[in-house]
């Protein structure tokens, strides 16, 4: 009986540690500002010139449409600020991130 509870706190531990958001967060910010960019790197615009929003509710009764400058502020600041070259734009989100 002794081994089967350490057994399970043992995989509650384990688990614990595997499934923790602390681990994986930075990985999924990540994949979010890559899968709203395009082949250049330029966040996706739409035909009006609007970044493009996506649905982020679970609900799909319930839209709740924010594009990623709203999800990220911080990547509206970068887009607005303007910049002689590429290099410096590169070093200035080098900086920030």
């Amino acid at each position: 009986m002794r081994i089967i509870k350490w057994f399970i706190l043992i995989l509650v531990i384990i688990t614990k540690i595997y499934c923790s958001p602390y681990n994986h967060l930075d990985i999924q910010l990540a994949l979010l500002i890559l899968s709203a960019g395009d082949h250049d790197g330029n966040i996706v615009k739409d035909a009006n010139l609007e970044y493009m929003k996506i649905n982020i509710s679970k609900d799909p009764s319930n839209k709740v449409e924010k594009d990623i400058v709203d999800i990220i502020p911080s990547l509206r600041k970068i887009k607005e600020d303007n910049y002689n070259n590429e290099n410096e734009l590169n070093q200035r989100i080098e900086i920030k991130f």
